[in-house]
């Protein structure tokens, strides 16, 4: 059982990804929240389908035990690409899919888990179109030309339809704090519930987008954050933020402070045509670790949107190296890099403009730490290894946008840098951090960590 009495105890776990064709990318949030127990599930996942990029975004609150929301997370979507009318009747497909799950769960449970059930708000991204379809009261939310629109509807007991439907089938709405099916269940549709079933249906509502430059984002939500957060809040709490896993753990954070009593789960989803963010203002970094014999242990992409100049990202880059070879502990390090103007600078002191002479401050405050360290000019050519690494960022399409894709993971430490333009491709910054007696530090066996020359893909 968890009880938590504040938002430390319930940090959240988030990720984020981007989709093969860069069409779009998401982040996502979930935390227990101030409920007793976690049934709060969800699912992000990028597919091919008869050759077309499918993404396929869940979030699954359950209800009775967590049962029925993780039978849902695992089952739904792999169910719904096996359709045979996938692509060429979706929104069957995704009825029949969500009518199937839950008669094999029934089928799959015994008496002891009988009372368990669980929500489930999807959204379908296929080419042009994005396709949500709904059950119970999670809830999904766009921002379309800067407005809140929900394109999903709660299923509430008390809702007009719904009442009738469920009366007409010998079932009772009652009031028991706030409205119910049999005083029991406060969601009109779910899936499970193998007590309620001839009333608490799996029949999915679908509402059909289209993805084009007005559509911004999407969020989906359980009930955690949507008890605390209307729809407009949720937008503008979103919208500044352009990285969507930093938005979800906002909102989720956000509903905690409100007094959210439910786990809260959040995932966004942005569409890349309206971010404004143009290629050339996407970088790629490469990072390599060798040890003081120059054998290879790690390589590593990492892939970020900024518009700097290219000296700027060059000094960030180094930065990013030395905060993360100093977390594990290490030193006395060098660093040898092949952007001049830069090593010049670090060697001498700042020299260009404000905002690089800032970065380059940075890195001479953050130097202190170490024991000892020396910045090195070297050619692009004793660097190469670096800047493949970097076209990796690019290259490779199961990298993770703001985060780190850890390539060979002998080390969590970063030790040499380069980015590269993501458009033309054009070599911006570089360097080589060299790591004396890596081996000895970390009692690794030397032939085991020689690594070909490359990025290490996994």
């Amino acid at each position: 059982m968890i009880s938590p009495t504040n938002y430390a105890d319930v940090a959240p776990v988030s990720g984020a990804g981007i989709s093969h064709s860069g069409k779009f990318f998401y982040g996502y949030a979930t935390s227990p929240g101030k409920g007793s127990s976690m049934e709060d599930f969800y699912e992000t996942r990028i597919d091919s389908v008869d050759g077309e990029i499918v993404g396929l975004f869940g979030v699954f609150d359950g209800h009775g035990g967590a049962r029925a929301a993780e039978y849902v997370k695992q089952n739904l979507f792999s169910n719904l690409i096996r359709h045979p009318k996938f692509i060429s009747d979706t929104k069957s497909a995704i009825a029949d899919a969500y009518n199937h799950t839950d008669s094999e769960f029934l089928k799959s449970e015994n008496n002891q888990n009988r009372e368990s059930g669980s929500t489930a708000s999807t959204a379908i991204l296929i080419g042009d179109r994005l396709l949500v379809a709904n059950v119970g009261d999670s809830r999904a939310v766009t921002c379309r030309g800067g407005n809140a629109i929900a394109v999903s509807r709660d299923h509430k007991p008390d809702q007009t339809d719904e009442r009738q439907r469920i009366e007409d089938a010998g079932g009772l709405v009652t009031w028991a704090g706030t409205w119910k099916v049999g005083g029991v269940l406060a969601v009109s549709r779910a899936f499970g519930d193998r007590l309620f079933k001839q009333y608490v249906i799996a029949d999915p509502e679908i509402q059909e987008e289209k993805i084009d430059s007005s559509l911004e984002f999407l969020i989906l939500a359980s009930y955690g954050l949507w008890d605390v957060v209307t729809n407009e809040e949720a937008v503008v709490m979103t919208k500044p933020i352009e990285d969507p896993e930093l938005a979800a753990k906002s909102l989720l954070q956000e509903a905690y402070q409100r007094g959210s009593a439910y786990n809260i789960t959040c995932i966004v989803v942005r569409f890349l045509a309206n971010q404004g963010i143009r290629p050339e203002g996407i970088i790629g970094m490469g990072m390599v670790v060798r040890d003081e014999y120059g054998n290879v242990l790690m390589t590593v992409a990492k892939r970020i949107c900024a518009s700097w100049e290219s000296n700027p990202i060059e000094v960030n880059a180094l930065k990013f190296g030395l905060e993360l070879a100093f977390d594990p502990g290490f030193r006395n390090v060098q660093v040898v890099g092949d952007n001049q103007p830069t090593i010049m600078a670090l060697q001498s002191g700042p020299v260009m403009n404000p905002f690089h002479d800032l970065c380059v401050a940075d890195i001479l405050d953050l130097s202190a730490n170490f024991n000892s360290i020396q910045f090195i000019y070297s050619s692009r050519a004793a660097n190469n290894l670096a800047h493949r690494v970097a076209k990796e960022a690019f290259i490779a399409l199961n990298l993770w946008l703001y985060g780190w894709k850890i390539y060979h993971p002998h080390l969590a430490l970063i030790a040499a840098q380069d980015a590269s333009h993501v458009h033309i491709l054009v070599d911006l910054a570089s360097a080589m951090l060299w790591v004396p007696a890596t081996l000895e530090y970390l009692g690794l066996d030397r032939e085991s960590s020689m690594l070909a020359e490359g990025p290490q893909l996994v």
